[in-house]
């Protein structure tokens, strides 16, 4: 997936000021987590979300 298949969801974890990047927190998305690693997974590792839930307040009109 792309960071801008994510942008508005609830779940997304902006992590990059930190060196880690955009993360998915949602707890059926860690298994597209390699098995080294630890704490959320990184978006461009998860194929295809079907978790996407809007962020409240978020104007998400370029979302197909």
């Amino acid at each position: 997936m792309l960071t801008k298949d994510c942008s508005g969801c609830k779940f997304v974890f902006w992590a990059i000021g930190i060196g880690q990047g955009v993360r998915c927190n949602h707890k059926e998305n860690v298994k597209y987590r390699p098995e080294d690693k630890t704490g959320p997974v990184i978006i461009s590792y998860v194929p295809k979300c079907e978790f996407y839930e809007k962020r409240e307040g978020y104007n998400d009109t370029n979302r197909d």
